[in-house]
């Protein structure tokens, strides 16, 4: 899993030392153990701002299924020609 929160990478690999968020923490590492293997990596706040996006656009309209696979909205195909083109 990439982010560019550098404190959620942290909370991960030192979950004793985010006590504040010890509940979410437990939920998404009990969705980590069904999963299997997962990793947490840090990125640079540009190379994630696609997928910032993303995930901003679902959580502001209420698109939690099939955001991406019914084709993603109109926005999104014009960021990625011009991310495309640079």
């Amino acid at each position: 899993v990439w982010t560019d929160c550098a404190a959620a990478v942290s909370a991960f690999e030192n979950p004793k030392e985010w006590p504040k968020y010890r509940s979410v923490l437990n939920k998404i590492m009990q969705v980590i153990r069904v999963m299997g293997e997962v990793s947490f990596k840090l990125s640079s706040p540009k190379a994630n701002s696609l997928a910032r996006e993303i995930a901003c656009s679902v959580t502001r309209e209420g698109r939690f299924t099939s955001y991406l696979a019914l084709g993603g909205p109109s926005w999104l195909h014009d960021r990625i020609a011009r991310e495309r083109r640079s």
